[in-house]
Parts: structure tokens; C-alpha cells; sequence
């Protein structure tokens, strides 16, 4: 599809209301989520149609031929612009744009019940993240360095997460780390807005190797028995790099 007509289907679904995603081909869905992207001549023919996602490079495909994983990043097909992630397709595990100058929104309602890593790093992302609505499978969140804001409902975390990554936004308000998923490998919060006078951090997994709260405005930092914690310490005790 051209363009124009891409933006006019778009147009046309929002206007209808829910959309039944199944009814839509996976290629359409592709060419919907990239339809305000502005630099994608690698995915075009010559007219500035798009060529087959089979051909589209960096994805992979299951058995049955859905598309189940995007990895790209500032030197593959696309920059600039916005995408529109409601339109990920259904079987996808694995989406990953990065470093591509990419503007949006996530919508935790509207992701595929399938994926399991979301990597928005380095981008132009707004908006806030409602985290009540992200659900198992999901494993690995990266939205660092864009410019989201709004509070984090951390206790609402997945216990499948083992990375949650959301260093370098504008998030802010007071956060709540006395339950803290029990696979957690990675917590990055570090350089937001975040501030609190008493910052409480439950019990830490034993998965834990890093955590970052540098920062923010966090006055005193106490553990689960109320007990004063040096935040440096506590986050260089973690911090592998």
C-alpha cells in the first residue's frame, strides 16, 4: 500500500471503533505501525510501496509464518518519524527499536499478550506507562533515555520481569519498592524526576545484580525493618559496570 492510503485506513479503523486485529494480515498491521515513520526507502519498492515483510530486514518468522521478532536499530531500515505500537502484530515475542530517533506512545492495553521483550531505548517516546497492564509472559522492558513521564506503579510489576529499564525519562512522584518482582535481574530508575522524603526497599531478590536510583530526590532510604541504607552503597553494591 502507498502511503496515503495507509493513513486513510488508519483513519478509517479509528473512526470505526475496536478494530479485530485478527482480521488484519500481518503485513498490513507492519505497514500500519511504520505509516508516520519517515525515513523506511529500504522496505519500499521504487513506486514507495512496500515490498513483502519476508524481505524486510532484521525479522524472523515462526513455523506457520508470523512474524515474531523485530530487531532494529540505528543502522537498519527505518528513523525518524512515529510508530503506532497498537498495530504490533499478534505473535509477536520480541519488538526492539532502538537508537532510531523513533517518537510514540505506549499503550500497555493494546501490546500482543505474546511479547515478552519491548526495547524502546533511545528514542523520542512519550507519555506515561500504565504498568497495571502489562501481564506475564513479559520478561524485559528498556524505555531508557526518551522522554516519558507520569508515576510508576511499580508493585504492579509481572513476576516474570527480570528487567525493568526506565533510567533517563522524566518520570515523577514518590515509587513504591517494597515489593520487588522476585526474578528481577536489572532495575534501572536512575536520572528521572522521582522524589520522595522516605524511599523503603523491600527484600531483594537473589536474581538482582544491578540496581540504579541515582538521580532522583530521594531524602532518606530506609530497608524493610526500617533501617537507614546508604542509597550509594545500596546501588553500588549491585552495579556491575
Amino acid at each position: 500500500m502507498t502511503i496515503e492510503s495507509l493513513l486513510m485506513m488508519s483513519a478509517d479503523l479509528e473512526s470505526a471503533g475496536k478494530v479485530d486485529m485478527a482480521s488484519l494480515s500481518e503485513q498490513t498491521m507492519m505497514e500500519l505501525l511504520l505509516a508516520n515513520v519517515k525515513n523506511k526507502e529500504k522496505l519500499q519498492d521504487i513506486h514507495g510501496d512496500y515490498i513483502d515483510i519476508l524481505q524486510w530486514q532484521d525479522l524472523n518468522f515462526d513455523e506457520d509464518g508470523h512474524v515474531t521478532c523485530v530487531e532494529w536499530n540505528f543502522s537498519t531500515p527505518i528513523s525518524a518519524g512515529s510508530i503506532d505500537l497498537r498495530w504490533i502484530p499478534l505473535y509477536m515475542q520480541t519488538f526492539s527499536i532502538s537508537q532510531c530517533e523513533i517518537g510514540g506512545r505506549i499503550d500497555t492495553n493494546l501490546l500482543p499478550q505474546s511479547l515478552v521483550f519491548l526495547n524502546l531505548r533511545r528514542n523520542r517516546i512519550q507519555g506515561t506507562l500504565e504498568i497495571e497492564s502489562l501481564s506475564e509472559p513479559f520478561e524485559v522492558v528498556n524505555i531508557g533515555f526518551n522522554q516519558m513521564t507520569g508515576t510508576l506503579n511499580l508493585p504492579k510489576l509481572p513476576d516474570s520481569i527480570t528487567h525493568f529499564i526506565a533510567d533517563h525519562n522524566f518520570f515523577s512522584g514518590a515509587i513504591n519498592l517494597t515489593r520487588i518482582p522476585p526474578k528481577i535481574k536489572e532495575f534501572s530508575l536512575n536520572n528521572n524526576q522521582l522524589k520522595q522524603k522516605t524511599l523503603i526497599i523491600g527484600k531483594l531478590p537473589q536474581s538482582l545484580v544491578s540496581i540504579r536510583l541515582w538521580g532522583n530526590l530521594f531524602g532518606r532510604v530506609v530497608d524493610g525493618q526500617k533501617n537507614s541504607v546508604n542509597s550509594e552503597m545500596c546501588v553500588s553494591r549491585f552495579h556491575n559496570e
